[in-house]
This record gives C-alpha cells, sequence and structure tokens, in this order.
C-alpha cells in the first residue's frame, strides 16, 4: 500500500441513500475473507483492502521525517457497500472525496466526477473531467481490464495468482505497454500484505519495492515498512516509508488500532 500508486505514481447535498438492488440481503464478510468491493476500490485509489466486515478504516503512510504522503479513509454499511470514501495523495497532488447517493459515488468537489455501482456495488466505471474508464471483471469480481471510453481503447490489464493476489499489472497507450510490474508474495496465506514487486517503464529506469508489515490476530495489517531501491538487492535504498491502520468492524470484532 499503496501499490498501484507505485505502480502509477501515477459534493452533493446528502439525499436519502437507496441500497442497489442486490444488496439488501447480502450476507456480511466473514473475517477470514475479503470484501470485493473495498477489494476493488483498494485497487483503483491505491489503498490496502482489508479482511472483514470493516466498518470504518483509516490508513496513512509517511516519510522517514514522519510527513504524511497519503491518507485513506472511508466506511461501508452491514451490506458491504461503500458509503463514503476520501483519500489524499500529498506527492502528486491528487485527491478524492466521494459519498454514496442512490447508485452512484459522487464527488464533493466536483459533481461531475462519479462511480456508478453495479447491482453488487462493484464500481462500473469512473468519469472524471469529461473522461470515463470502465472496468471489466474476473469471475472472482475482481478488475481485470480498464478501458477509455467511449472507443473503448484498452489501458490496463490486472493478473492475479491462485489466491486473487495482484500478480501483474500493465498499462498501456495505443496498444502498446508502456509499463509493467510483476508482484510476488513472502506468504500469500498468513502474510498477503508482505510483498515485493518489480516495475520496468519504456521510458526510465525500473525499481523494486519490498514490503514488511505486523498483524492483528485476523491477518490484517496493523503497521508495514515500504522500502525501495533501484536494485533488485537493496543495497541503494531510495527511501523507507510507514504505513498504519485504524479499523473498525461490524460485530463482535471490534476496533483495531
Amino acid at each position: 500500500m499503496p501499490l498501484l500508486s507505485s505502480i502509477k505514481n501515477h459534493r452533493l447535498l446528502w439525499a436519502m441513500l437507496i441500497l442497489p438492488a442486490g444488496l439488501a440481503h447480502a450476507q456480511p464478510t466473514p473475517m477470514s475473507e475479503y470484501n470485493p468491493v473495498m477489494l476493488n476500490l483498494a485497487t483503483l485509489f491505491d489503498f490496502d483492502a482489508l479482511r472483514g466486515p470493516v466498518k470504518t478504516f483509516e490508513t496513512s503512510m509517511t516519510d522517514a521525517s514522519d510527513n504524511t504522503l497519503f491518507k485513506a479513509a472511508g466506511a461501508f454499511d452491514q451490506q458491504g457497500c461503500i458509503e463514503h470514501l476520501k483519500t489524499e495523495d500529498a506527492q502528486n497532488n491528487i485527491n478524492y472525496n466521494y459519498k454514496r447517493v442512490g447508485n452512484k459515488l459522487i464527488s464533493q468537489v466536483n459533481t461531475q466526477d462519479f462511480i456508478p455501482l453495479n447491482t453488487e456495488c462493484l464500481p462500473q466505471s469512473h468519469t472524471q473531467s469529461g473522461s470515463t474508464m470502465s472496468f471489466t471483471y474476473n469471475d472472482a469480481k475482481l478488475i481485470s481490464q480498464i478501458n477509455s471510453q467511449p472507443n473503448d481503447t484498452l489501458v490496463a490489464l490486472h493478473q492475479y495468482n491462485t489466491n486473487q493476489l495482484l500478480a501483474d499489472v500493465r498499462f498501456f497507450i495505443s496498444g502498446v505497454t508502456i509499463s509493467r510490474s510483476h508482484v510476488t508474495y513472502i506468504d500469500e496465506k498468513n502474510k498477503p500484505y508482505d510483498y515485493a514487486f518489480e516495475q520496468t517503464d519504456f521510458n526510465k529506469p525500473g525499481f523494486f519495492i519490498k514490503r514488511e508489515c505486523k498483524y492483528d490476530q485476523y491477518g490484517n495489517p496493523t503497521s508495514c515498512i515500504l522500502t525501495q531501491s533501484n536494485d533488485k538487492d537493496f543495497k541503494e535504498v531510495s527511501w523507507v516509508h510507514n504505513v498504519n491502520y485504524q479499523v473498525t468492524w461490524f460485530g463482535e470484532h471490534g476496533s483495531s488500532e
């Protein structure tokens, strides 16, 4: 976390909320599993998805001088549908602030920026600054492809391993790969947030990142350390960042800080 920002570098008055059809009888997410809604939003907005029936979450990434580089916070209803989501990326000066109104996430900064949700509360597309990106899902309900509309131009491909963890990300311009990242995990079952990846770019040197985390009894991270280097042996470290989490869940699980 944030995995994709490492790869990419890259407000309406409240109305009565209407739960998207099909979610009214959804079962709470078990503590051993991920809510697909949170998992896909995490992929799109560069924060870590957490296991279980998450009620609220806050996560922040700081540098070695304790300056905040990235923050994300959000809340879900008991059926697992997103209620609001806010991210602040100080490094790239990119900030989002969404609230759910009916079956859409609508920006509280620019109402022309919105994300329609399908009957399972999964993002269908993202419209901002007059352009729209649409999402295609695999059988596990994870985003596998991103296309620019209206020409249906391929922008990104996501591939996952057998444990449904992100393993490969490719970005395209005019059908040509411009960036590719390969992700490997230290212990997929018990430490799914510990990873290493290598990024390659077509016009600049690639880099390597590794991450090590501490975990709670549910297998969620409580804190992580990210290290970047230009060499795979990490002989010359570019930077070290820290990530921390505050989480509450529905039910008996309470909170983790």
